[in-house]
């Protein structure tokens, strides 16, 4: 990147979420938000989609087999890319546990705090965090 930031994909549907993650991570990453796969992968084929992210923070609202496929196929558009799921704790996830840690580096439960998730993405960007937060890499 010209400055010196990773870029920062996160799909996520809930504005605030973005706003608060935004707000913590604003000096360590260059944000591209997309409210869902689907409209991130038709980007892709339309030629709107911006560099390619080293990290990425997608939101994975239900445990359907079309969301996986979905998640399957954006990560082999990106393989070099790292990827963060972060999902709602229940009994869906229990059954669908091994499939999101074969599509993710890191599974997040929600609700989550925006700093340890930012620190998380800095350590899987290979952004070292103790150059801008004072902190080491968690």
């Amino acid at each position: 990147s010209p400055d010196g930031r990773p870029q920062l994909l996160v799909i996520e549907s809930d504005q605030t979420v973005c706003r608060v993650l935004e707000a913590h991570g604003r000096d360590r990453f260059r944000f591209h938000f997309a409210e869902s796969l689907s409209d991130r992968i038709l980007a892709r084929q339309w030629g709107e989609a911006i560099e390619r992210p080293l990290v990425s923070l997608i939101e994975i609202p239900d445990t359907r087999l079309e969301t996986f496929a979905r998640l399957s196929q954006f990560r082999r558009s990106i393989p070099e890319m790292s990827t963060v799921l972060t999902v709602c704790y229940d009994c869906d996830y229990q059954l669908a546990a091994d499939r999101l840690h074969e599509l993710s580096e890191r599974v997040v439960f929600r609700p989550f705090e925006a700093e340890p998730v930012i620190l998380t993405l800095l350590g899987l960007s290979g952004t070292k965090a103790n150059t801008v937060t004072g902190g080491t890499n968690g």
